[in-house]
């Protein structure tokens, strides 16, 4: 029988090592995930990793890594340690990374991993109801003595391209009828940038389209914030390296009025992020885009499931009603812990759907996050 052998990472010369095995058990998960992927996690953690420290536990079977729990641990107040998936709350989706046939080992995964007392408060984000990882989470807790909770977090809406299903969202939003509204203002076209140079400046006009959308809803974006624009730069650099990024632009007589940052990994089309002209909203751009991604993306059959990503946004539901449940894995210990816990688990959420309380405290954080990178 094959030998297994247990091992942890806990520097980032451990885990640049991971790195081939990481992409080969990636590759064989059965369900594609971005988020499960080496450069993913590790462009993440270069951006975001200090102040962390990582904890992740992996298992070889003999020369292959077959199973993993990419964790690190933050500290919140100063005392409370915090342990989280790598990527955070970045990531549409977390999960322990079980190679297809060894799912057996998520159980033991999860209870090595967690197991240990370096954390006050464990904190999961996204992770898809119904999965392996899901029931070794939750099996691990509930032997483990510690409180804990499992809510809903919120949905990941798919969308197959197989047969004619996605037809159903460009009848249901008249878009035939909105590009010709916008056409006769100018032309329209479909541009992807061709090199390097040219996925600078598409994310420069994705970064200024981003900016004025959300000032004209009176928030901030958070591509204004130095670090965070660092991270998303330099992951479409990677993705676009690794031939994985997709940057449409809807131009419309030579002014980008609808861009967004989609990646293509192992045949499925992740939508990430947005941004689209707020003055041409009642000719839905962004849908328009999407749309004409969706056409791109079989005429050159190259993704089989559109992934919209974590969230119940409204126009994801013109395209689909097929949604994968994410859960929210919450565990506490001491007082520490469960005084985390309230705070995150209920005040923030709460916080979050009264965004009249919540956005004047989101545009303070951000604004001194650019006050400290030194930005106007």
């Amino acid at each position: 029988m094959p030998s297994l052998r247990w091992f942890e990472v806990r520097d980032e010369e451990g885990l640049e090592r991971l790195g081939g095995g990481w992409r080969h058990l990636a590759a064989t998960m059965p369900e594609p995930s971005l988020f499960a992927t080496y450069d993913w996690n590790r462009i993440w953690w270069s951006c975001f990793g200090r102040g962390r420290e990582l904890r992740i536990v992996g298992v070889m079977r003999d020369d292959e890594l077959v199973a993993l729990a990419p964790l690190c641990t933050t500290r919140r107040f100063g005392r409370v340690r915090v342990r989280e998936f790598l990527g955070s709350e970045e990531a549409d989706e977390g999960r322990l990374l079980l190679g297809a046939g060894h799912e057996e080992l998520g159980p033991e995964l999860a209870r090595v991993a967690l197991g240990d007392s370096a954390w006050d408060l464990l904190d999961l984000w996204c992770v898809p109801a119904g999965t392996a990882s899901a029931a070794a989470l939750d099996g691990s807790l509930s032997a483990s003595g510690a409180g804990y909770r499992v809510t809903p977090l919120s949905t990941n809406p798919v969308l197959g391209l197989s047969g004619d299903a996605w037809k159903e969202g460009e009848r249901r939003e008249h878009l035939g009828r909105k590009r010709r509204g916008l056409e006769r203002r100018g032309p329209l076209s479909l541009v992807f940038p061709a090199d390097h140079a040219a996925v600078e400046r598409a994310l420069e006009d994705f970064r200024a389209l981003h900016v004025r959308r959300w000032a004209a809803a009176r928030e901030v974006s958070r591509l204004t914030v130095p670090s965070y624009w660092a991270w998303v730069r330099s992951l479409s650099l990677e993705a676009f390296r690794l031939g994985w990024l997709r940057l449409p632009s809807l131009v419309m007589d030579g002014t980008v009025i609808a861009t967004g940052l989609f990646f293509l990994y192992r045949r499925r089309l992740f939508q990430w992020m947005n941004a689209h002209d707020l003055t041409l909203a009642r000719h839905s751009p962004f849908l328009l885009l999407v749309h004409a991604m969706i056409q791109h993306s079989i005429a050159r059959d190259e993704a089989d499931v559109v992934d919209f990503g974590r969230g119940d946004e409204w126009y994801k539901s013109r395209w689909t009603r097929t949604a994968v449940p994410l859960q929210r894995f919450m565990a506490w210990r001491r007082l520490r812990g469960r005084g985390a816990y309230l705070w995150r688990g209920h005040i923030r959420p709460w916080a979050w759907s009264h965004p009249g309380w919540s956005r004047p405290v989101r545009r303070m954080k951000r604004s001194l996050h650019r006050l400290a990178a030194g930005v106007a």
